[in-house]
C-alpha cells in the first residue's frame, strides 16, 4: 500500500502532464492554421488592390483622357 500510494501523486501528475502537452500540440496547430490563413488573406487582399489600381487606371484613362495632361499644364501654371 505504500508504494502504491507513492506512486499515484506521480500518476496523476504524469496524466495532467500528458494532457497539457497535448493541449500545447494543438495549441501550436492551430497557431500555425492562424499564420497560413494570415498569408492567404494577405495575399488576396494584396491582389485585390492590384485589380483596383488597374481598373482605376483604365477608367481614368477612359474617362478623362485629357486629364494627365491638364494636370502638367496647371502645375507649371501654378508653379
Amino acid at each position: 500500500m505504500c508504494v502504491l500510494g507513492q506512486s499515484l501523486p506521480f500518476f496523476f501528475f504524469f496524466l495532467f502532464f500528458a494532457d497539457f502537452a497535448q493541449q500545447l500540440v494543438r495549441l501550436r496547430q492551430d497557431l500555425i492554421n492562424v499564420q497560413n490563413l494570415n498569408i492567404l488573406v494577405r495575399e488576396r487582399e494584396s491582389r485585390k488592390l492590384r485589380q483596383t489600381e488597374i481598373i482605376y487606371e483604365v477608367l481614368s484613362q477612359a474617362l478623362f483622357p485629357s486629364h494627365a495632361h491638364l494636370r502638367t499644364v496647371f502645375e507649371k501654371i501654378t508653379g
